[in-house]
């Protein structure tokens, strides 16, 4: 490279790889900057004016990648930093799953510091919460809307089970402040005039609050309802980190 970094690239399924970068040769450093390169919908085009740059990812995370790399750039230029003091981590799968960052752990490395780039006003985040995702599963029975006594409606069912998710009070965090819920998706039915046999819809909480706890209350929110709790993906607690900087520091309560 040019600039004499060293640039690994790090499969994480068939055509997604993290990349990961250091000066020289020395792969082991005393800080790790990192964010994602992942991104989600709606689809934005790009275009920039003369001091915005818009569309799909600018903000979450591209801005943070373009402004950690030209940082570590910069320090180097000046002789602030050199080989052994940073490299940079850049991560797939963040939205969803967590698979790029879950793969990184088999790099190798440990580091002292690590600071993760996410949109946060430019300043200090002291800690973030947790995430819980569940399916809800409702199962009926199949007739025609004329005779709907004869038939099992699995969308009432789940109707009323979201219902009650909606309004859970979730155990809360005086640095995280709320939980808060997401009825993400929904399916069900089959066609208009027949009684729906099955209904399913998936579930997102981002936890302020301590974990076992809220996985006790959704439980308690739908026992004795006809519905089946399937927990799925990436479940984990808040998360509060050690910091020294105290000018400034918010949580990052949105995630």
């Amino acid at each position: 490279m040019s600039k004499n970094f060293t640039v690994e690239t790090q499969a994480v399924s068939e055509d997604r790889v993290n990349i990961f970068a250091y000066l020289g040769k020395n792969r082991t450093t005393h800080t790790l900057v990192t964010s994602h390169i992942d991104t989600v919908p709606p689809f934005i085009p790009y275009k920039a004016t003369s001091n915005t740059i818009y569309g799909r990812g600018s903000n979450d995370a591209k801005g943070s990648v373009a402004s950690q790399i030209i940082a570590v750039e910069e320090l180097i230029a000046e002789e602030v930093i050199s080989e052994g003091d940073v490299s940079l981590l850049l991560v797939v799968g963040e939205e969803v799953l967590g698979d790029g960052m879950k793969t990184a752990n088999s790099l190798g490395p440990k580091w002292r510091t690590v600071i993760f780039g996410e949109p946060t006003e430019n300043k200090l985040a002291v800690g973030h919460k947790g995430i819980v995702i569940f399916d809800v599963i409702a199962k009926g029975k199949a007739s025609h809307s004329g005779y709907p006594q004869l038939g099992v409606n699995a969308n009432s069912h789940l109707i009323e089970a979201l219902y009650k998710i909606e309004h859970m009070i979730l155990p809360k965090s005086d640095t995280l402040g709320e939980s808060t819920i997401n009825i993400g998706l929904i399916h069900g039915g089959v066609a208009a005039n027949i009684v729906s046999p099955y209904a399913n819809a998936t579930v997102l909480i981002r936890l302020a609050g301590d974990l076992d706890e809220t996985l006790e209350v959704i439980k308690k929110t739908v026992h004795g309802l006809p519905v089946e709790l399937r927990f799925v993906g990436v479940t984990y607690g808040p998360q509060e980190t050690d910091h020294d900087v105290e000018s400034e520091c918010y949580p990052l309560s949105c995630y």
